[in-house]
């Protein structure tokens, strides 16, 4: 099993958008901060700045995986962008 089997670069604009599909074998999801603003991320729907795990710009990577919070890391994730964007996370 390859520890890192996709990397993904995604650009996500100030309105929810999917980051990566449901994936049943996922262990571990590695999602980068913004260069400016606050990026908000949430598992299975779409995801507001209200209701996501804030990601604020220049903290550490948000370093989630199944022994963390079970099956939901299989879940789609969604990301919003505080500021105009997009961003590239």
């Amino acid at each position: 099993m390859d520890l890192f089997p996709e990397i993904y670069t995604k650009s996500v604009p100030n309105s929810s958008t999917q980051l990566v599909g449901v994936r049943r074998d996922r262990y571990r999801i590695l999602i980068y901060p913004p260069d400016t603003g606050t990026l908000y991320v949430r598992w299975g729907g779409a995801v507001t700045t209200t209701t996501g795990i804030p990601i604020l710009a220049g903290s550490p990577p948000l370093n989630l995986c199944r022994d963390d919070i079970g099956d939901k890391i299989e879940a789609d994730w969604f990301g919003i962008l505080s500021v105009a964007g997009p961003a590239n996370v």
